[in-house]
């Protein structure tokens, strides 16, 4: 597993310790074990399930490694995990049965951006606990309107400035971008312009599907010209490797900085 998928699984048992030490469970019939349901909505399949899986599988190995080392004490966690499909629809219906299940006391969601967005009035009005994987700042923001919200992605104008930051040591003038067409992706260009205009660099942005479609055509506009001195990625894992080979097809020998996904 990679370090950030790693990273991924430490933060998600976070959550769900804090969690299920804020709120209170249910008692077991006959027992005096606690349990604390979480509510999972994550990508299992669709263009987001490369990451989705690989969430599921990290959650519930933590889970079985707190509850096997009697960490909450009489409490127990227990997973109630939906597919959202990656569609914002789905989820729309998932998060809505996890909110309405008595027993469920907090949500954690996937990478889709889009498909929490589509559930903010509901989580909003019912006021569950939701711990996100996903990174755009509109899911937590503004503050007073997201108040029972927490995202553990990066922020993209921190990302941008640590890109940039590095396109500066490598003395770059020009950069192609190319970017998911996703919320995520809409907001990384965003601050990736930003921060590329406040050290002059100049940018040739393109936008791509999160499954990675017309890569070529993508990589063919950011390489019109003169090459750049640096290509930066900022989409899903499909959409980045397809752009990344269809530039090094291309004979793009420059340096390719990963927006992290």
């Amino acid at each position: 597993m990679s370090r950030s998928r790693a990273w991924v699984g430490t933060a998600i048992a976070t959550a769900a310790i804090t969690l299920a030490t804020m709120i209170t469970g249910c008692t077991s019939p006959g027992s005096n074990t606690e349990r604390v349901v979480i509510g999972v909505d994550l990508e299992l399949t669709g263009a987001g399930s490369y990451l989705g899986q690989v969430y599921r599988r990290a959650l519930e190995l933590r889970v079985d490694q707190i509850n096997e080392a009697g960490l909450l004490g009489n409490r127990r966690l227990e997973l109630r995990v939906m597919d959202n499909r990656t569609d914002s629809g789905v989820a729309v219906t998932n998060i809505s049965r996890l909110v309405e299940d008595p027993e469920v006391v907090a949500i954690i969601t996937g990478g889709c951006d889009a498909c929490l967005l589509a559930s903010l009035e509901t989580v909003t009005n019912a006021g569950v606990p939701v711990v996100s994987l996903a990174s755009t700042s509109e899911l937590v923001e503004p503050v007073d309107q997201r108040r029972y919200i927490f995202k553990l992605g990066p922020d993209a104008f921190d990302v941008a400035q640590v890109l940039a930051r590095e396109l500066v040591r490598d003395e770059a003038e020009s950069i192609g971008l190319v970017t998911s067409d996703q919320p995520y992706g809409v907001e990384g260009q965003r601050e990736m312009l930003a921060a590329a205009e406040r050290y002059n660099i100049e940018v040739v942005a393109r936008s791509i599907s999160e499954g990675g479609e017309g890569a070529d055509a993508v990589a063919a506009d950011v390489l019109a010209g003169d090459d750049p001195d640096a290509v930066v990625i900022w989409a899903s894992g499909p959409a980045t490797g397809a752009v990344a080979q269809s530039l090094q097809a291309r004979g793009f020998s420059g340096r390719i900085l990963l927006a992290p996904s």
